[in-house]
């Protein structure tokens, strides 16, 4: 419903609210830096995952000024199963999150934390202060 608002128009600012919880589906992900843009001051987001091993090529262009500035913790609910585009989501708050502190995956029964852990480390950009968590 918001995605679809957002192409009419674009989302008021909540420039008050710390704490997101959204439920994210593989659709949505090419309008998630878009929503971000309006929660400035977000320090706290929980993200609910859909099933993301078949969507279409996602890049995100932009980086939301939460991202910024404020957004120290990210969870995300839902087994990551280590998809590319799953992992290209992470890999997004990793690099761009300049304030990141924690950040939650809780993985499913065919993902390892070593395997995950490996991929995420080839990439040099990925912040080196985040501390990365798994959940079980």
């Amino acid at each position: 419903f918001i995605c679809r608002y957002m192409q009419a128009e674009p989302l008021p600012q909540f420039v008050n609210m710390s704490r997101l919880h959204v439920n994210l589906s593989a659709s949505d992900l090419k309008w998630f830096p878009n929503f971000l843009e309006s929660f400035p001051n977000l320090k706290s987001l929980i993200v609910c995952s859909d099933d993301y091993r078949n969507p279409t090529e996602i890049s995100f262009p932009s980086v939301p000024e939460c991202m910024l500035s404020s957004l120290e913790f990210v969870d995300f609910k839902g087994l990551f199963q280590g998809c590319a585009a799953e992992m290209n989501l992470v890999r997004y708050f990793l690099i761009n999150s300049v304030v990141l502190e924690k950040l939650t995956l809780c993985l499913d029964s065919s993902s390892t934390k070593d395997d995950i852990l490996k991929n995420f480390s080839k990439s040099k950009e990925v912040l080196p202060n985040v501390k990365s968590f798994f959940s079980d």
